[in-house]
């Protein structure tokens, strides 16, 4: 399986936000690189997908593959084709996983692909969810995942939400689908929280977060990656 990593420098809302130091000197990328490796993952299989030419040492300091990216492919206008175009820069592999820096509290990388290859034959893709612990309503007030107000939240009804912190699919599905996620996702049920960083205050919260946990890790209950399969 290739690896691609999408880390463009030109966000708006957070410049340069994913390699700019997030804590302790390390960046978003820096932290995702190292749980890559951590998880045993080959360097070699890793691809970082740029338009800034100045981090190709940042990202081969890791032993991974820098790929410069066409500058239109970051702007909302090229945003339609992207998935498909940054996968056939990829030059090899039927089975690719696109991974997301700015969600720094997933690490389950290595549960996510034996459980990939477990269940490839059957789905045209994997993606990971999160149990949902919000109660939900319709538009017009009904509840959609629970029976009466003020229910707990262990007790919900089995909704989840998407996370894009790690989509796995065959090259096939990209390019019929133009998406990771395909027509018949296997769901990977991560039980970690997360936060996926867009906004400058997300930023400072994952910060605050992630440093809390790191000062006190018996802090931190991330729990284990569940694979289930799709309801």
């Amino acid at each position: 399986m290739q690896i691609l990593i999408g880390a463009r420098t030109n966000s708006t809302r957070i410049p340069d936000k994913n390699f700019r130091e997030f804590s302790g000197g390390l960046s978003l990328f820096d932290l995702k690189a190292r749980q890559l490796v951590s998880e045993g993952i080959d360097p070699a299989t890793v691809w970082v997908s740029c338009e800034d030419d100045s981090k190709r040492g940042t990202v081969e300091e890791y032993g991974f593959r820098f790929l410069l990216r066409d500058p239109f492919l970051t702007t909302r206008e090229g945003e339609r084709d992207l998935l498909r175009a940054l996968t056939a820069t990829v030059p090899v592999g039927d089975e690719i996983a696109l991974v997301s820096v700015t969600d720094p509290f997933f690490s389950e990388f290595a549960p996510a692909f034996r459980t990939w290859e477990r269940v490839k034959a059957r789905h045209d893709s994997l993606m990971v969810v999160r149990p949902c612990t919000d109660q939900i309503l319709t538009s017009e007030g009904s509840p959609v995942n629970f029976d009466y107000f003020g229910q707990p939240t262990q007790s919900l009804k089995g909704l989840v939400t998407i996370s894009m912190c790690l989509l796995i699919a065959h090259r096939s599905t990209v390019e019929r689908c133009g998406h990771y996620i395909g027509r018949n996702p296997h769901l990977f049920i991560t039980r970690d929280p997360g936060l996926d960083i867009d906004t400058m205050d997300d930023f400072r919260l994952a910060r605050a977060v992630y440093e809390a946990r790191h000062a006190d890790p018996q802090s931190s209950n991330p729990g284990a990656g569940c694979d289930r399969p799709r309801q």
